[in-house]
C-alpha cells in the first residue's frame, strides 16, 4: 500500500478509549483503495494505492511514518510492515471487527449541493469560539440547501451570550 499518511495525521480520528479497541486504528480495505478512521462522532476514509498481495486489516497509528518528507511502503499479509529507505518495522493488525460505517454514510439526495469550506478558516472559527462548560467548541451550522452558494450559517451558545456568523463557501461543483 502506498499513502502519505502521518502518524499524527492517522490518530485524528481514532478512538482512544480501550474499551473500544477496533476504533483505535484505521481500517484497511485493499479492494475499495481505502484506510478508514472513526470515534464514534467522526469518520474519515482516506485513499490509497494498494499493493497487490495486501489483506484486509485494522492498522494502529503507529504503523505509519513519523514525517510528511518520509518516503514508505506499506505491506499487509497477516501483519504490518512498513519499509523506507533506511529499515523495516513490523506491526501487528488490531485484532477485532471493524463497525459497519458504511451503513451510516448518509446517501445524496436528487436536491444536494456540494460546497468547500476552507479548513483553515474554520479551525479559525472554532478558536474564536469560547469553550462551554464543559470545555468544548461547539457551532451548529446551517446550510441552504435550495441555494447553490448561500452562505454557512453558524450559532454557538456559552452560557447566556450568544455567537454567531457566517461562513462564506466555495462551489465546488455546478
Amino acid at each position: 500500500m502506498k499513502t502519505n499518511l502521518t502518524k499524527t495525521q492517522a490518530k485524528q480520528c481514532c478512538s482512544t478509549n480501550d474499551l473500544r479497541p477496533a476504533l483505535r486504528g484505521l481500517f484497511y480495505e485493499p479492494s475499495k483503495k481505502t484506510l478508514t478512521a472513526t470515534n464514534g462522532h467522526l469518520l474519515i476514509s482516506y485513499e490509497v494505492l494498494p499493493s497487490d498481495d495486501d489483506q484486509s486489516g485494522i492498522i494502529p497509528p503507529s504503523a505509519f511514518k513519523t514525517k510528511k518528507s518520509e518516503s514508505c511502503q506499506y505491506e499487509t499479509n497477516g501483519k504490518v510492515t512498513r519499509t523506507n529507505e533506511n529499515s523495516s518495522a513490523n506491526f501487528e493488525f488490531i485484532d477485532e471487527r471493524f463497525p459497519d460505517y458504511e451503513s451510516v454514510i448518509p446517501g445524496h439526495p436528487e436536491n444536494s449541493h456540494t460546497f468547500g469550506i476552507d479548513l483553515n478558516l474554520l479551525k479559525k472559527l472554532c478558536d474564536a469560539v469560547p469553550q462551554d462548560e464543559s470545555n468544548k467548541r461547539v457551532i451548529e451550522i446551517t446550510l441552504d440547501l435550495d441555494s447553490n452558494l448561500s452562505p454557512i450559517v453558524f450559532r454557538s451558545h456559552k452560557n447566556e451570550q450568544v455567537f454567531s456568523g457566517l461562513i462564506m463557501p466555495m462551489r465546488l461543483v455546478d
